[in-house]
């Protein structure tokens, strides 16, 4: 007979997201920190449209008009 292996129960999600190395835990997280950074000015932008003129030229930070 043939040898066959047993199939193995699906990864857990911890497992999933655990890095495989320190190298891509840290290229995880800056890419991370650069999508933030690149994402909160067009946030901003389309918060900034939502609110009255008033309101913009105001010095409040806030990204969920009233």
């Amino acid at each position: 007979m043939a040898d066959t292996v047993a199939p193995t129960a699906p990864a857990s999600w911890v497992e999933r997201l655990r890095p495989k190395s320190l190298s891509r835990a840290v290229t995880t997280l800056l890419l991370f920190v650069g999508a933030w950074v690149m994402g909160v000015p067009f946030f901003w932008l389309f918060s900034s449209i939502l609110n009255a003129t008033v309101v913009v030229y105001v010095i409040v930070f806030s990204f969920i008009p009233n």
